[in-house]
């Protein structure tokens, strides 16, 4: 004769909390934790994704909306460098960084982020993952890392469709690299040249590098939080984005002011500055109580700069008198980028 037993279902959870030991306000809600990272977030373990906009979320140097044409080795979303050898464009989907190649040849295609130094010395001999959501049409779409000598992890299907790609590794106890270097690109399975046609494309979201040999949930950082990150390798101040300036200085008389530029995080090093659009400074002397006439140009000592601030002569186009001076934009095109990039 057969017998079936049958048992209700349970809940582990409701049980955990039946116990006679208590397990307190902070166990309680340890329990009811829906993923690892909330438990992280209730225990204090603090971050744990070592890239930078991994979310896709800054993107100081311009709006990129709009697919962009993009080079090699220039930066569109923050900390994310372009590399390829062949012409594409580069767009923020919101929160994704997407890539399409507008002329097809054999080469490689994708973005990376160089980790420095200071970031990756307390890897050196840990097991680490990197993972990212990729959405590609190439069955060549990877994920790929540098500590001395490329590692290549798991290959997108090409199917279209968003897929979760990870790369599990050990770095060497030492590394002959600045920088340990992590991409998403169109490549070979030995990080080689490849046939990349005309409209394939890339598109990645939630990258992510952590200690352990298991990608876990995405950790989502606040902007402000992930902008203050990404400005210690680049600062712009935008104009257009209805940002105004102010530097405050000495005025020589001669119609230059010798100003000082702060920086809103002590930058990774001693930064180097380009400017657009000077003419829509406009200058005032508090000492003379007058207008010193447009800004024409921009001297810099770097020898004078550091990671915290940054000297500044501004030539006007009429005298600057006065013990003390304002330079200020005004809102407009203006445009000074600080780059401090690996």
């Amino acid at each position: 004769m057969t017998v079936n037993v049958t048992k209700p279902a349970l809940n582990i959870r409701e049980k955990l909390a039946e116990l006679d030991k208590p397990s307190g306000i902070a166990g309680e809600a340890m329990l009811r934790a829906d993923s690892v990272q909330e438990q992280r977030n209730l225990i204090g373990a603090g971050r744990k994704n070592l890239i930078i906009n991994g979310g896709m979320q800054v993107s100081q140097r311009g709006d990129y909306t709009t697919a962009t044409a993009a080079s090699h080795n220039n930066y569109y979303l923050d900390r994310w460098r372009f590399e390829s050898g062949l012409s594409q464009t580069v767009q923020d989907t919101g929160f994704k960084q997407k890539v399409v190649v507008t002329s097809g040849g054999t080469n490689i295609v994708g973005v990376r982020q160089h980790i420095e130094d200071k970031t990756y010395n307390r890897l050196l001999g840990k097991t680490v993952t990197l993972s990212a959501k990729v959405t590609s049409n190439s069955s060549d779409a990877r994920i790929c890392s540098y500590a001395d000598g490329w590692r290549v992890g798991t290959a997108h299907t090409g199917g279209g469709s968003e897929e979760t790609l990870t790369l599990t590794y050990t770095v060497p106890s030492s590394l002959s690299v600045a920088a340990l270097i992590l991409e998403v690109a169109i490549t070979g399975s030995s990080y080689s040249n490849v046939a990349i046609s005309t409209g394939d494309y890339l598109e990645i979201s939630e990258a992510q590098l952590e200690l352990g040999s298991v990608a876990t949930d995405f950790e989502h950082r606040s902007y402000g939080e992930e902008l203050a990150l990404c400005q210690r390798y680049c600062y712009v101040f935008d104009g257009t984005q209805n940002q105004d300036l102010m530097l405050f200085g000495v005025g020589s008389g001669t119609g230059t002011a010798n100003c000082t530029h702060l920086h809103p995080v002590e930058m990774r090093s001693t930064p180097t500055l380009t400017t657009t659009a000077m003419s829509t400074f406009s200058s005032y002397s508090f000492g003379a109580q007058s207008t010193g006439g447009t800004p024409t140009t921009f001297g810099v000592s770097t020898a004078m700069s550091n990671k915290n601030w940054f000297y500044i002569d501004v030539v006007c186009s009429g005298n600057i008198t006065g013990t003390g001076v304002m330079i200020r934009a005004n809102g407009n095109a203006t445009k000074l980028t600080f780059d401090a990039e690996l």
